[in-house]
């Protein structure tokens, strides 16, 4: 009786697929999809602060409580990204320079909120930037008068503009 070689292939086809299958699977698989959610949640909390910052810094926004709950969401983040990816030496450096980066950036945030830091957002510049100059002795040159104008006229302009 004569085994054909379709016959015999079949039983090393099944070996193959079963010996594929088993070492295809990564028991962290799902450590790794909740890093990257959070990652994902980093990202959009990340571009609210930015935005909420950026509304901050133009003066519009006189609440800081937006400001507060996404730095504290950003710590959150980091702490679950450090939970997640507490076995692996790599990820975790990883993970504590960015802890260090947003701690950095939270300092910034508070700097914002300072009193002080209206002088310097963008509808106070001129004011404060006169006061400066005026206060110091320091001497304004023509050239840099003459381009302020322009500037000023449209902020003046764009202040009586009502929307």
């Amino acid at each position: 009786m004569r085994i054909t070689p379709a016959v015999a292939a079949v039983p090393f086809l099944v070996l193959l697929l079963t010996w594929l299958s088993l070492h295809a699977i990564n028991t962290d698989a799902e450590r790794f999809d909740l890093a990257l959610g959070e990652i994902d949640n980093f990202e959009m909390l990340e571009a609210a602060l930015h935005r909420d910052v950026l509304v901050a810094r133009a003066g519009v926004r006189r609440n800081y409580d937006p400001l507060a709950r996404e730095t504290d969401a950003l710590d959150v983040t980091v702490g679950h990204l450090q939970q997640i990816t507490a076995l692996d030496a790599a990820t975790r450096s990883a993970i504590d320079r960015l802890a260090m980066a947003v701690t950095r950036q939270e300092q910034f945030v508070e700097q914002i909120k300072n009193p002080r830091s209206k002088l310097r957002g963008i509808g106070g510049r001129k004011e404060a930037d006169q006061k400066n100059a005026a206060s110091c002795g320091e001497y304004v040159p023509k050239e840099i008068q003459e381009r302020q104008r322009p500037v000023a006229k449209f902020a003046r302009l764009f202040r009586a503009v009502q929307f």
